[in-house]
């Protein structure tokens, strides 16, 4: 049509807008109402008459289907339809606007993400309450208007939840796979939480410069993978990253819904803008999960800027103060490291040093409600987290002393002023372990635990270390002068505490040579080979999950786990009381029958005990 075109004896026609796959949109002047519309033709000439059929009900549901939502703000409004020959004619809200689709060249930080997210997530939730799925959210169907606001527009192959009759002519899938949910491309049937998903790929999509799955030119292909394999994690998405994960859950149950996600995401756009900034070029098309190679330098943050470590076997990427850090995990190179390496050291005394404070309970809050308490290391700090769903987890700090040693598959690289090693996926029943050095050899050793939350062991490993390397970098290790007094212990050298003599007594097949010493001298190795361990330990938890119950141990109770090759023998100092965890001695010796290796172990923690005072 031309400008100036009469169209149904009401609508003049204004100019061209822009043209789709089966026809054209329109800016037109309605005469009757004196108001701007958006005219949106859809042709079905050329298409067989059975696809014809199906093509035009679509369009004639989407107009039902949205006419529901009108007076929904998040939603572009339907005003009429006309047919027209062999075409059907859509009247809508004229929004001056560009798609997201289109913005996505700009630079868009995480708070304008989350605020477009949240529009979108609100129109969604009054779709969903209106029994509408929309079934194909993705950046070209979100409106970003002139004036700010945010629209979701599109509903064409929506449906009614309520809805039985199929129209697709083919009976495939309907949607646009890249941003599709992983149990729709399986074949099951698309809920509200498939909505929910596309959200999170399509803000995703914003974040990462390419959808959770890359994308591929073969539409099957790219399903499959969307069907098969996790999205990958998010790598510059900041303190957004925690909730895109929520969205992009491969269990329906445990995503938010819509209404809930809206919450959320408005609770984030109204926090202080955080740009994202992508040095280098965007990352491109993927035919399958990895990572963009992307290469950076941050300035030093501000205190309460967080970002997420993504997992990833070749490279992890970091957001600090707005930009983005690529660490390679290749073997640093000291001569290369950032001058910061080699200013960072254990600057308080080791006993207290705080490793609470390199958990920010704020940077993984997103995963759920989290409680700061004491870990099995007293050297340690675990975060328990509770999810919304149900889910929980918990991630784990603890220092160590340079002698911490690593699988042999472990990777290396350097972030901020640490050098990073990371255990790879197989080793989620280990609690994903990633370590953390600082120039002077200090090791912070991060681990997991998941049960029901996004992005499961591993993921909840990745962002507990970005937490912990953020501190690390702006701040180093932090001293809580208090801390030693919640330890009877806090004063005890572990290597000194027994006299060699009574070691070699003990344990007479094994020479007393000293090994290493653990951090803040709380555990200490003897023999050539390490075969006895002598440390102290600290729980909130009842002490017989440790093992099997042994007689007491000069007055105090005391449990053993053995194995083929040794025994570990735990003897309790007393509970948690007065701001105080619960404390006890451990000692484990290797390399012999587990019935010889007990009494042994036995002997020693009983010893230790003995050398201390009550708890």
């Amino acid at each position: 049509m031309e400008p100036g075109e009469l169209f149904a004896d009401r609508y003049r026609i204004v100019r061209f807008v822009a043209r789709g796959g089966m026809g054209e949109v329109y800016e037109a002047r309605d005469e009757t109402l004196e108001t701007t519309v958006a005219l949106k033709r859809v042709g079905f000439a050329g298409l067989p008459d059975d696809e014809a059929s199906v093509a035009r009900a679509r369009v004639l549901r989407e107009a039902r289907l949205a006419a529901r939502l009108r007076g929904v703000p998040q939603v572009v409004a339907t005003y009429d339809v006309v047919e027209s020959g062999d075409d059907v004619w859509l009247v809508l809200e004229y929004v001056p606007s560009r798609t997201l689709g289109d913005a996505l060249d700009d630079r868009l930080d995480t708070v304008e993400v989350a605020r477009i997210g949240a529009a979108v997530a609100t129109a969604l939730a009054a779709a969903h309450a209106n029994d509408v799925l929309h079934r194909d959210v993705k950046p070209g169907n979100v409106l970003l208007a002139d004036d700010g606001t945010v629209k979701l527009t599109d509903f064409g192959i929506s449906r009614g939840t309520g809805e039985a009759t199929k129209l697709t002519a083919t009976d495939v899938v309907s949607g646009t796979p890249a941003y599709m949910a992983r149990e729709v491309a399986r074949g099951e049937d698309p809920t509200p939480a498939a909505d929910v998903y596309s959200l999170g790929a399509t803000l995703y999509r914003a974040l990462e410069g390419a959808p959770p799955h890359g994308t591929d030119g073969n539409a099957l292909r790219l399903m499959y993978r969307v069907a098969t394999e996790p999205p990958r994690p998010p790598e510059h998405a900041d303190t957004l990253g925690p909730l895109l994960l929520r969205l992009l859950a491969d269990d329906p149950s445990t995503r938010p819904d819509a209404a809930t996600a809206a919450e959320l995401l408005d609770a984030h756009a109204r926090r202080p803008s955080e740009p994202t900034v992508r040095t280098g070029p965007d990352p491109a098309p993927s035919s399958g999960p990895g990572t963009p190679t992307l290469t950076g330098e941050a300035p030093a943050p501000s205190r309460r800027r967080w970002w997420l470590l993504a997992g990833a076997a070749a490279a992890v990427l970091l957001v600090a103060a707005g930009v983005l850090v690529a660490i390679r995990l290749a073997a640093p190179d000291p001569l290369t490291m950032p001058a910061s390496i080699a200013a960072r050291t254990l600057d308080v005394p080791a006993d207290q040093a705080d490793p609470c404070a390199l958990l920010d309970p704020d940077a993984l809050g997103a995963f759920g409600t989290v409680t700061l308490g004491p870990a099995y290391n007293p050297s340690g700090c675990t975060a328990t987290l509770r999810g919304e769903d149900g889910g929980s987890g918990t991630v784990t700090a603890t220092f160590y002393s340079p002698r911490t040693t690593l699988p042999p598959d472990t990777t290396t690289g350097v972030v901020g002023a640490a050098t990073l090693a990371r255990t790879p996926e197989s080793a989620a029943s280990n609690g994903c372990p990633r370590v953390l050095t600082i120039a002077d050899g200090t090791q912070v050793r991060v681990e997991a635990s998941s049960s029901g939350l996004a992005g499961g062991t591993c993921g909840l490993a990745d962002a507990g270390t970005a937490v912990v390397s953020r501190t690390l970098d702006a701040e180093g290790i932090v001293a809580d002068p208090a801390r030693p007094q919640r330890f009877v212990f806090a004063d005890a050298d572990a290597c000194a505490l027994l006299p060699s003599e009574e070691l070699g007594r003990a344990v007479p097949d094994v020479a007393p040579t000293r090994g290493g010493a653990g951090f803040a001298r709380w555990s200490c190795s003897f023999g050539r080979g390490g075969e006895i361990d002598l440390y102290f330990t600290t729980d909130d938890a009842t002490p017989a999950q440790y093992g099997r119950p042994l007689p007491p141990a000069g007055g105090r109770s005391a449990w053993a786990s053995s194995t083929d090759s040794g025994c570990r023998v735990w003897v309790w100092l007393g509970p948690p009381r007065d701001g105080r965890p619960g404390q006890l001695t451990s000692a484990s010796v290797a390399g012999g029958p587990s019935e010889v290796r007990c009494d042994q172990a036995r002997t020693l923690a009983e010893g230790m005990a003995n050398r201390l005072p009550p708890a």
